[in-house]
């Protein structure tokens, strides 16, 4: 009880007398650390534990919210249903983060001598957190992809993401996310371990032999290869629709008075701008649009802290659990899973802002007088 949480985290992170769990001492934690003992205790109690709790109980809330507000719209494909699987996940990956903090908390100054909850942590929440992380992650690359869609087949758009079809990319998303992890989950799990020093049986980790050879394969696939092609992918998808968004702005500008309708009747042709007018979007999609653009920018300044800490840890090996740098190391992934909880919780703030179609169900549904 009495013992600080910095040294708890370091003697007792996976503890075990089997050769096949994961075991890391103080000592090897600790040498040549750029990070002190106490330092690390301060950070963890008033960053990791109470900042990080209070961000993840909002990204909670908020994303429960935001599915309840595009439940609400009518009808629900298209980019309102890509919302609701955004949120969903965003959810998954607060409830997965605040489940971690709590088992940090517990084993810190509350433990269970019985259960190794670090353990627990380890075995099924963080690469379920990360799993959740990667399926947002995704489904934010399939947001961009789908405006940039919009935008150069404005006509065609309905015909090539039908709401069949994007739904069933949606799904696949989601099982790509989960088959990216299985492996790690197959290897890994919980096991009854005896210890002879107190003479008495525990709950600890449990490793396959296999092990390091999948985690090399999750963390640099996971880690490194998915987030950097999102990086990139968001990023041009971003540049392209904020073309879109100016060049049909100034179109509209130069057949101002000119407007048509056409009898599809949701598409707004321009009848001086012959080809051109095909790629001008109504205001609704411009709306979606800027949604779109404003949700890649977030994740693009939120992933970047994934980008630096995993290409750094590709440079300085000893900048890993049990190694030199293990409390830097923990600091960093602190800072990383942070971003992306910040990430889940601020979604929320840019579509009450700029869609007034959220911002009207939000009002009816949360603030009725």
């Amino acid at each position: 009880m009495d013992q600080d949480l910095g040294s708890v985290l370091d003697d007792q992170l996976l503890p075990s007398n089997k050769s096949d769990v994961f075991v890391i001492s103080q000592s090897a934690s600790s040498a040549g650390d750029l990070i002190s003992d106490e330092e690390f205790n301060n950070f963890n109690i008033y960053f990791l534990q109470m900042s990080l709790s209070l961000v993840s109980s909002v990204g909670i809330v908020t994303n429960v919210m935001n599915v309840m507000v595009y439940w609400k719209h009518v009808p629900r494909y298209g980019v309102t249903s890509t919302f609701i699987f955004l949120s969903v996940s965003d959810v998954a990956s607060c409830v997965f983060s605040l489940l971690s903090i709590c088992c940090y908390v517990i084993q810190g100054h509350w433990p269970i001598r019985s259960v190794n909850m670090l353990a627990i942590q380890y075995a099924y929440l963080g690469y379920s957190r990360g799993c959740a992380y990667v399926i947002s992650t995704c489904l934010t690359v399939y947001l961009s992809v789908e405006r940039c869609f919009c935008i150069k087949f404005p006509l065609n758009v309905k015909v090539i993401l039908a709401p069949h079809r994007s739904l069933l990319i949606k799904f696949s998303i989601v099982v790509f996310g989960l088959a990216c992890f299985t492996p790690a989950w197959a290897t890994q799990g919980l096991q009854v371990v005896f210890d002879t020093t107190t003479n008495e049986t525990h709950l600890d980790l449990w490793l396959a032999d296999c092990r390091r050879e999948i985690d090399l394969f999750v963390d640099t696939f996971a880690g490194v290869v998915i987030p950097t092609v999102a990086q990139v992918v968001i990023t041009v998808c971003a540049v392209f629709i904020i073309n879109g968004l100016k060049s049909s702005a100034e179109f509209r500008q130069v057949a101002s008075g000119k407007q048509i309708r056409s009898k599809l009747g949701e598409k707004t042709l321009l009848e001086d701008l012959g080809d051109k007018a095909q790629t001008i979007m109504t205001s609704k999609e411009a709306k979606a649009a800027k949604v779109v653009v404003l949700v890649a920018v977030l994740f693009f300044a939120c992933n970047v802290p994934v980008l630096l800490v995993a290409y750094t840890r590709m440079f300085i090996t000893e900048l890993d659990f049990g190694k030199m740098y293990y409390k830097l190391y923990n600091v960093l992934y602190t800072v990383v899973y942070a971003s992306g909880l910040v990430n889940a919780c601020v979604n929320i703030v840019i579509y009450y802002t700029v869609s007034a179609k959220f911002k009207s169900v939000f009002l009816s549904l949360f603030c009725k007088s």
